[in-house]
């Protein structure tokens, strides 16, 4: 049976998703994230209010954050084999690593990042079956400020490059390697793909077959 390109890409992110290895994370503004609330209907915390970036990692990851462990945090900006920017932030706990992957493009992450140093970044990390999600500030880096440089507005970038950037980061994040450790290798990844809702929209109206990978 022949496939197409795209029904293999697709097929490839549905099984890396059953596999819990990657998922559709998002980015919710301040305000949104004081109409927030848990599952058990309590409102966020004021102390950890900002841009939120929400995504899921591995059970025994969450876990371990939930046990104390610490954290190490770390982040990098990679050029995507089309010519769009994406920034990864890397959360790892033990050996395990989660990695936000959020293409540099649009209104909401100029915004976010515009903010670094007023408001605080803040993410939310829970499981595919809903645990509770455990939120953190993340500490200051410079990438995040250096992100600024990099960012391109929607009507300046062809859906079909943004589509697959945003694919081909997100396979290259999923390697070990492709972000440092920090005291210990880290053995298992996984990468939450990020799609502010603008960036999601703008696929949806110009590609939906390739939007429809993101789901």
């Amino acid at each position: 049976m022949q496939y197409s390109s795209i029904e293999v890409v697709a097929k490839f992110l549905q099984f890396v998703s059953e596999a819990e290895i990657l998922a559709s994370g998002r980015l919710m503004s301040p305000q949104e994230l004081e109409e927030f609330r848990y599952q058990d209907g309590s409102p966020i915390d004021p102390a950890v209010s900002g841009w939120t970036f929400c995504g899921d990692v591995n059970p025994k990851m969450l876990d371990l954050i939930a046990a104390g462990e610490k954290i190490r945090h770390s982040a990098t900006i990679w050029k995507a084999p089309e010519g769009t920017y994406v920034l990864a932030l890397q959360q790892q706990v033990e050996n395990w690593a989660h990695r936000f992957i959020v293409p540099l493009s649009g209104q909401s992450i100029r915004q976010c990042v515009s903010d670094v140093g007023c408001i605080p970044i803040i993410i939310s990390l829970s499981t595919r079956f809903g645990d509770l999600a455990r939120v953190l500030a993340i500490p200051f880096s410079p990438e995040l400020v250096e992100a600024h440089e990099y960012i391109v507005d929607l009507e300046k970038v062809s859906v079909f490059a943004l589509a697959d950037d945003i694919v081909s980061a997100s396979l290259h994040f999923l390697r070990p390697d492709a972000m440092c450790g920090d005291g210990q290798s880290i053995k298992a990844v996984c990468v939450s793909a990020v799609a502010a809702p603008e960036v999601r929209a703008f696929l949806e109206a110009h590609q939906p077959s390739v939007s429809s990978m993101m789901q």
